[in-house]
């Protein structure tokens, strides 16, 4: 599925990959209590949630603030950034939900991804519905979901468009449909006349790698093929899966866990951490 907002392990200083991202829908309302997107200051220590190069937030931790304004920050997988602008950092702060409400939340231990609540659990925890692919989590906690508010699109913006091989590609949008649909002119000549809200999502321009769009379907974008965001997914049956720590793509797509063992770190393990 995600997201995302994956690819070989993605260290901003040595690796860039692209591919697949995380749908925005435009269907529904935004969450009535939105979260703040940003603090006027941050601090060494503190949690947050960071956009990432594909423009997906996944959550992290400041470890330095730079005499430029900018901070070191270190993603939950390992990941790290030597300089994030205080933009693209939000403090996370889980709001008030009710079943219904537009989200973003947390996919398998991954990016924010909008979705809406379809269920409130007797725990206190949500079962959320992703928009991209109807793909569901069951048992989230209020901490891994935030306030969606969907980002204003306009002629001119650098967008991510879903192309017709359900795999997302840099562009920029070059004008807006009276039905508000998207005309979206991709980097590599492609057109797309009319992309609905929910496949089109805005990029920085400067951080975005190159696409790696197919001359024909038989492509390694499709299956097997890498993801965008932190970690190591890839595109298993369609959607985008942390092969690190699924039990059913372990290290691979279709390396399947037998019983008793689950994924973790590529391999899958005994209770006892044991191959």
């Amino acid at each position: 599925m995600k997201l995302a907002l994956a690819f070989a392990v993605m260290v901003v200083t040595v690796v860039l990959g692209a591919g697949c991202s995380a749908d925005v829908s435009a269907e529904g309302k935004a969450a009535p209590k939105p979260a703040p997107s940003a603090k006027s200051t941050f601090k060494v220590g503190d949690r947050v949630d960071a956009k990432w190069v594909d423009d997906v937030y996944y959550e992290a931790k400041i470890t330095k603030g730079n005499p430029d304004g900018t901070f070191a920050v270190h993603f939950d997988d390992g990941t790290e950034m030597e300089r994030m602008a205080a933009a693209k950092l939000r403090v996370p702060v889980a709001g008030a939900f009710k079943q219904g409400d537009r989200v973003d939340a947390v996919w398998k231990g991954t990016g924010f991804y909008p979705g809406r609540v379809t269920k409130l659990n007797p725990d206190g925890t949500f079962e959320v519905t992703f928009d991209d692919d109807g793909t569901i989590e069951n048992k989230l906690p209020a901490t891994k979901l935030r306030a969606y508010v969907e980002d204003p699109i306009k002629a001119g913006d650098p967008v991510w468009g879903k192309w017709t091989d359900d795999v997302w590609y840099p562009g920029k949008v070059g004008a807006v449909n009276k039905d508000g649909t998207f005309k979206v002119a991709y980097t590599d000549g492609d057109t797309s006349a009319a992309l609905p809200r929910a496949k089109v999502r805005l990029r920085d321009p400067a951080t975005t790698p190159k696409a790696q769009r197919p001359t024909s379907s038989s492509s390694p974008a499709a299956e097997g093929g890498n993801c965008a965001g932190p970690g190591m997914p890839r595109r298993c049956n369609g959607v985008c899966t942390t092969i690190q720590d699924n039990d059913n793509n372990c290290g691979g797509c279709g390396n399947k866990c037998k019983a008793g063992y689950h994924c973790a770190g590529l391999f899958c393990r005994d209770a006892g951490g044991n191959l």
